[in-house]
């Protein structure tokens, strides 16, 4: 609480400095809505001193018996710093649930793929020889899409000759969040999770039911599994604690 005494009725009324203070702050709580990097930094450095400034300048100025002016600029100032405040924090929120959609959207691709290549057991009671580890942006794993997605006909393979479709995943037109065709949509050009990554496949080996594997640093042995699908996730580096899973 602002302890300072009121100044006396006949000093000269002059400007509080603090009502400025809180304008301007309030102010420059707008500039990370261009740049949302560092919201949590100005949210310290400009709103909420913004709202700070701005009551402890009124306060006074109520105190000054008329001897300090700006009440208008400090009510402007904390009004800035409250809206910028709440923005602030809507854009975080945002931004959380945003991330946490994609995530969402890439473990239902990657679960998808390892749904794809169990079904593909069962009906065939093996599984697509395409290699023990693929990514799907690449020849191999680009292969086991087509495989999976019943397009054979087109190249002229035979692993799949019921030409049956087990793999549904969201399409997209980007290398990002879904499954790309090439031009004319005959064609896979790879699967992608949300943030462009390509997915890598695990394949377990001939009458194996058990995974070993590692991702970055990390080692996984999966009993009874088949196959399991992952990808780096935001950070594009594996082995951290944002990769996509399948398990």
């Amino acid at each position: 609480m602002d302890q300072s005494p009121p100044l006396p009725q006949n000093s000269q009324a002059r400007f509080c400095g603090l009502a400025a203070a809180s304008l301007v702050l309030g102010m420059a709580g707008f500039l990370p809505l261009f740049g949302r990097d560092y919201f949590l930094l100005w949210l310290c450095l400009c709103s909420i001193p913004a709202i700070i400034a701005g009551h402890l300048a009124r306060r006074r100025i109520r105190k000054s018996n008329a001897c300090l002016t700006g009440s208008s600029l400090a009510f402007a100032g904390l009004i800035l710093g409250y809206v910028t405040l709440v923005v602030l924090l809507n854009i975080h929120d945002d931004s959380g649930a945003m991330m946490r959609a994609r995530r969402v959207s890439s473990e239902r691709s990657a679960q998808a793929l390892e749904g794809a290549v169990e079904n593909f057991h069962t009906e065939y009671n093996c599984l697509p020889e395409v290699g023990n580890q693929v990514t799907t942006d690449t020849g191999d794993g680009v292969r086991l899409l087509t495989i999976l997605l019943g397009l054979e006909a087109a190249s002229g393979q035979h692993q799949n000759p019921r030409c049956s479709r087990f793999l549904a995943v969201r399409e997209t037109r980007t290398k990002a969040n879904g499954l790309l065709y090439q031009p004319g949509g005959r064609s896979v050009e790879g699967l992608y999770d949300s943030w462009g990554n390509p997915f890598t496949v695990v394949l377990a080996s001939r009458n194996q039911e058990t995974l070993q594997f590692s991702v970055g640093a990390k080692h996984y042995t999966l009993n009874d599994r088949r196959a399991a699908v992952y990808s780096p996730g935001a950070d594009k580096k594996p082995g951290t604690a944002d990769d996509i899973k399948s398990w």
